[in-house]
């Protein structure tokens, strides 16, 4: 695990955001999302120059902060507790570095398992408003109002494409 990580924070972290960068000083009007607020944390650490240009990027609209989730979670394994106390984790770092405002996007691009039924209540708790993921959506609907047996909904929607292969 520490060889991964080392990698991550020192070669993929710094490389990509630094080649993102490069690419909107090229191609004006481009957005790119990031989530992951460990990501963030290790740039404030270790890359103090690069938070400062991705913080520029911020106010300008161009760079935006998403998920509100110290890291990307399975659906299924993690506890409803470990979920609250990833967006109360994310929302202090983010007020206390004033990084962003706080979005009312959950973005959960790879969930292999699925997505439990409690999340919208979850979510909906934690301020969340709409829910966008890549896996695991129910046949023929891209956008719907997923509820939870308590009558907490959020708005989802799915990147999910029909498959071409």
């Amino acid at each position: 695990m520490d060889l991964r990580w080392n990698e991550t924070v020192k070669r993929v972290i710094p490389d990509t955001f630094w080649g993102v960068l490069q690419i909107m000083e090229k191609e004006k009007g481009l957005t790119f999302t990031q989530s992951q607020l460990a990501l963030y944390e290790q740039m404030q650490l270790l890359y103090p120059d690069l938070l400062k240009e991705i913080r520029n990027r911020i106010a300008d609209g161009t760079w935006s902060v998403t998920g509100n989730q110290w890291c990307e979670p399975d659906e299924m394994l993690a506890g409803g507790e470990s979920y609250i106390r990833q967006f109360l984790l994310c929302s202090e770092f983010m007020r206390e570095n004033n990084l962003a405002p706080l979005s009312r996007v959950v973005w959960t691009p790879d969930a292999f398992s699925g997505h439990a039924a409690t999340l919208p209540k979850i979510y909906r708790g934690c301020g969340m408003e709409n829910y966008l993921f890549m896996r695991a959506a129910p046949d023929n609907m891209r956008i719907f109002r997923w509820e939870s047996d308590d009558g907490s909904s959020i708005l989802a929607s799915t990147g999910r494409r029909k498959m071409l292969y």
